[in-house]
């Protein structure tokens, strides 16, 4: 209790004196007798790391606070270290409910003032404008990479060194956390607050600050530091980390030699002789990080087929610990005759868990598919003890019993790519606890069943294909779950569809329902088209089998909207843009921006009804274009230049919600701005489709579409639908859906403006 009353004094104080997300003065900090342990831990951490030694007694100038993850402390510290008087400024991270305490930074200064040496590296002014606009600058490439809504913001940095060269270099482990900004947020970074519950990542970075260049920074690395928190308990590891740590991990040759000189290493010290020659290769990783190579060895020589194994090793170094590598083998003799064994793995994971591994077993005899299954074997050495070996079974019915392994797949093509079916796994359920969905490429499994999606290797696939790069491991954890559930859905789609579409993996796979809202809008009111004069349909007595306006110069690219909801605004232009192609002869690409901002009936981003936009775009006197007023994403002022419009409208009319009459207005007029129910839209990977009611509800709509053409597969006809998720969603951004039962409410709210 005694915490949180302090912690919400503190943060009412914040509130009270200070910008959000600033630093703010503590008063009486001789009398704070948290800073005091701070100050103490500061003190013995830089004593520490100098090899120097700091009095006890100290003078506190100036403390402040800022709430981040935890609470950043700034102080300047006036002591005795090394029996000179040193004035100190500190930065030290703390968060108490993971019991991390950190010295992000410190600069020290005595009377006798070293001197950094000219061109080389020294401990960066993490306080400096320069490395604070350069940190700024790597948090917007580290949005750029993340998968998340939010922007990030640094909020504390370690091991930052900095070097002048033609302009200023700075290496530093730098930690990011969510802020209250989105992505289409273009506010500047001060402007936008640590979210306290928010994802959080560190990354070590090389970045090179020119700020009379042009491209003002040159970034050489990039790196996300995974699970930096977690003590590792191997004693060499632990060793090797104490002493990076203490000399930092970018003064390579000099802590080297302060490790030889801190342990007094004269060719028989006790750290040389347990490391022997490895101990010239400290910062080298080890490969597999588990001791069993410590000697380095180049691409010639590595685990993986090509001449690591080729000599024998002793007992304690074997790969797996199981003395199945007692004896050299080449390439031609390892178990199983075929590589199947260049991976290294222990008793506790062979394949089956059962043993049936440690003996040879040529070519005739491996799993997947070639052959190993194809005689029988007793119930004590069971592949995963599930009984489905009981009996011989050919290439029809291999491993799983659902038809997974139809294909048989060695070790350079498992499937999920991640070794995964190195393990039994027979009808058993995946990771999540949920049932199995559709492949990557969208085809169904062979036998028709719910095959391998939920899979973590499955999961990493799409992280690859769609350039997902999460915060951290527990965001990575959290987002495979959300993948799963959005599986499990598609797989709903999949067991009922009505058309030929294939439902799976899309770019939008690992977001929640309310993340996904954000792609489309509020649901429409379906009496807001009433008033609308009604759209004359033309007499065609035999209209064409198919028609695709794209065919006649009358569509734009595929746009994309991005997560601001303004669907209806892309559905508006692109209506606006055939009219104007149609009538005038000239396809130009209008802006939407304009409508997010100046339309002031709709809500921008939240939503809109292409019925309001007609009038407001009448109202503004047209649209600018595309090139003028470029899309921004989020809500904006508006900054419209009348003297820029370039397209105008007459006025706008409803169309039919008879398919057939759709239809031919379509042909005779140009495309038709439409609203749809889009919870399929979510998983459509191609195809034609037709879900069932219960899935998109036609009373519900909530995306704005283009309707641009139709046309007939077999017997399946279909309308062609121009949407606004960019070319990397659906047909190369077109959604094909069945025309003829008004299938998520298409038919419901159809529109166009009217261009003489």
């Amino acid at each position: 209790m005694r915490t949180l009353i302090l912690l919400s004094c503190v943060l009412a104080y914040v509130a009270a004196e200070c910008m959000p997300g600033g630093y703010c003065p503590l008063q009486h900090p001789e009398s704070n007798l948290m800073l005091q342990e701070i100050v103490q831990f500061a003190l013995t951490t830089y004593a520490a790391k100098t090899n120097s030694m700091c009095d006890t007694t100290y003078k506190i100038r100036h403390a402040e606070t800022q709430v981040v993850a935890g609470l950043n402390y700034k102080m300047t510290v006036e002591a005795t270290c090394g029996g000179e008087k040193t004035v100190c400024d500190f930065v030290v991270f703390d968060q108490s409910w993971t019991k991390t305490r950190e010295l992000t930074s410190d600069h020290c200064s005595t009377g006798h003032r070293r001197l950094a040496m000219v061109g080389g590296m020294s401990h960066a002014d993490t306080t400096s404008a320069q490395f604070q606009d350069a940190m700024n600058y790597v948090a917007s490439q580290v949005d750029l990479q993340s998968n998340g809504l939010y922007r990030s913001s640094p909020v504390h940095y370690s091991h930052c060194f900095q070097q002048v060269v033609a302009g200023m270099r700075y290496v530093c482990d730098i930690t990011m956390a969510e802020n209250d900004c989105t992505k289409m947020d273009s506010r500047d970074l001060s402007l936008c607050s640590v979210k306290s519950q928010g994802m959080s990542s560190t990354w070590h970075v090389d970045i090179v600050s020119q700020p009379w260049m042009a491209s003002k920074y040159t970034l050489t690395e990039l790196t996300m530091v995974v699970d930096l928190g977690v003590v590792q308990q191997n004693p060499k590891v632990l060793k090797i980390n104490k002493l990076k740590e203490k000399f930092g991990r970018n003064l390579k040759s000099d802590a080297m030699q302060k490790i030889k000189e801190a342990f007094d290493c004269k060719g028989d010290c006790k750290l040389k002789s347990k490391f022997g020659k490895k101990f010239e290769n400290l910062e080298k990783a080890l490969l597999g990080g588990d001791g069993h190579d410590l000697k380095p060895h180049g691409k010639s020589n590595l685990i993986g087929g090509d001449g690591h194994d080729l000599k024998p090793h002793g007992k304690s170094n074997l790969i797996g610990g199981d003395g199945h590598d007692l004896k050299p083998h080449g390439k031609s003799n390892l178990i199983g005759g075929d590589g199947h064994d260049l991976k290294p793995h222990g008793k506790s994971n062979l394949i089956g868990g059962d043993g049936h591994d440690l003996k040879r077993h040529g070519k005739s005899n491996l799993i997947g598919g070639d052959g190993h299954d194809l005689k029988p074997h007793g119930k004590s050495n069971l592949i995963g003890r599930d009984g489905h070996d009981l009996k011989p079974h050919g290439k029809s019915n291999l491993i799983g019993g659902d038809g997974h392994d139809l294909k048989p797949h060695g070790k350079s093509n498992l499937l999920g790519g991640d070794g995964h079916d190195l393990k039994p796994h027979g009808n058993s359920a995946p990771e999540d606890g949920g049932s199995f969905g559709l492949l990557l490429n969208g085809s169904p499994m062979l036998n028709g069943d719910v095959g391998d999606l939920c899979q973590w290797g499955v999961f990493q696939q799409f992280q690859e294909r769609f350039k997902r790069l999460y915060m951290s491991k527990q965001e990575e954890k959290t987002r495979f779950k959300i993948f799963c559930e959005n599986m499990r859905k598609a797989k709903k789609l999949q067991d009922v569809e009505k058309g030929t579409a294939v439902y799976g993996i899309t770019k939008f796979s690992d977001m929640s329902e309310s993340e996904f809202k954000q792609y489309v809008g509020k649901v429409w009111d379906q009496n807001a088209n009433k008033g609308m004069k009604k759209a004359a349909i033309p007499d065609i007595k035999s209209l064409p089998k198919s028609f695709d306006w794209r065919e006649k110069g009358a569509v734009t690219e595929v746009k994309n909207q991005g997560s601001c909801g303004s669907c209806w605004a892309f559905s508006t232009t692109g209506n606006i843009e055939g009219q104007w192609a149609i009538q005038k002869k000239k396809l130009i690409s209008l802006s939407e921006q304009e409508l997010v901002d100046c339309d002031k009936v709709d809500e921008g981003c939240n939503g809109g009804l292409p019925s309001q936009a007609y009038k407001e775009i009448i109202r503004l006197g047209g649209l600018e274009t595309e090139a003028e007023y470029k899309y921004r994403g989020h809500n904006e002022k508006c900054s419209m230049d009348k003297s820029k419009v370039r397209v105008k409208i007459n006025g706008s009319v409803s169309i039919s919600s008879n398919e057939t009459e759709m239809a031919a207005w379509l042909v005779k007029n140009g495309p038709i701005s439409i609203g749809i129910n889009a919870f399929a839209m979510q998983f459509y990977m191609g195809g034609i489709s037709h879900p069932w009611k219960i899935f998109c509800n036609p009373k519900e709509l909530d995306h704005g579409v283009l309707i641009v053409g139709y046309g007939v597969d077999g017997s399946k006809p279909y309308w062609i639908v121009k949407n606004s998720w960019g070319p990397d969603w659906g047909e190369k951004g077109y959604y094909l859906v069945y025309r003829g039962a008004g299938v998520c409410g298409l038919n419901t709210m159809c529109t166009s403006a009217v261009v003489n």
